[in-house]
């Protein structure tokens, strides 16, 4: 099998992340755009370490057709008690 320069250059690039210093890693992650950042975590992830308050700011009810209508008075309810 040949190793061509494709291989190459990943291999290289993949080698020096590894030896990037944490300040280094993290200089590259902020310039990255959120999607990307964001990208591969799971919603619980994404929330991990968000005070509820942070959490249920822009939630809206009536954006969840899923709920019962009883569900979704409760959720207001407990919107307005946190605002």
């Amino acid at each position: 099998m040949t190793y061509t320069l494709e291989e190459f250059i990943r291999e290289t690039h993949r080698e020096v992340i590894a030896h990037l210093t944490p300040e280094e890693r993290r200089a590259i992650v902020e310039g990255m755009p959120p999607q990307e950042r964001l990208r591969g975590l799971l919603p619980e992830e994404r929330l991990r370490g968000l005070p509820l308050k942070d959490r249920l700011r822009d939630l809206d009810p009536d954006a969840l057709p899923e709920l019962t209508p009883e569900e979704r008075e409760a959720l207001r309810k407990l919107l307005v008690r946190r605002n």
